[in-house]
């Protein structure tokens, strides 16, 4: 392990030993694309850290996708990119759950980030979404506009 290596260890280390129940943690994705982020919910209980995120591959007892993993299994290896503290109370964070736990994943109205801005913001948004549907639909207006030519 290289002293690079060891202290970016040692930085994540701090950070898990760190997280409270509402912190808001965005992952780099585990995709081929360089601009994915996942993000989730983290919740202590019974002493163990736990997160709440929405995941296709699975589904909750209820039928959605609304996950709790472990919160150390789910961040082996994963790049942690940045933590907010939501300052949520845990009644509201227990009523948001309790109403989304049967929805579906919806890349364009329930994916991760949208589900994590709801309970930042009040509003269920993907700025991420936006973004890449901005630079899709740039690249077609720019494609139809030189093919004129």
């Amino acid at each position: 392990m290289t002293k690079t290596e060891y202290l970016n260890a040692q930085t994540k280390h701090r950070v898990i030993d760190g997280l409270k129940t509402g912190d808001l943690i965005k992952f780099k994705a585990d995709t081929f694309l360089p601009f994915l982020y996942h993000y989730g919910i983290i919740s202590i209980e019974d002493g163990k850290k736990y997160i709440y995120h929405l995941q296709t591959d699975k589904e909750n007892k209820h039928g959605g996708n609304l996950i709790r993993d472990n919160f150390l299994d789910y961040a082996k290896g994963r790049e942690i990119l940045e933590v907010q503290n939501l300052k949520l109370n845990r009644e509201e964070f227990q009523k948001v759950l309790e109403t989304i736990k049967k929805e579906k994943y919806n890349v364009f109205t329930n994916n991760c980030e949208h589900f994590v801005n709801y309970l930042k913001e009040k509003k269920a948004v993907s700025p991420q979404l936006k973004a890449w549907g901005l630079a899709v639909s740039l690249g077609v207006i720019t494609y139809l506009f030189i093919s004129k030519k």
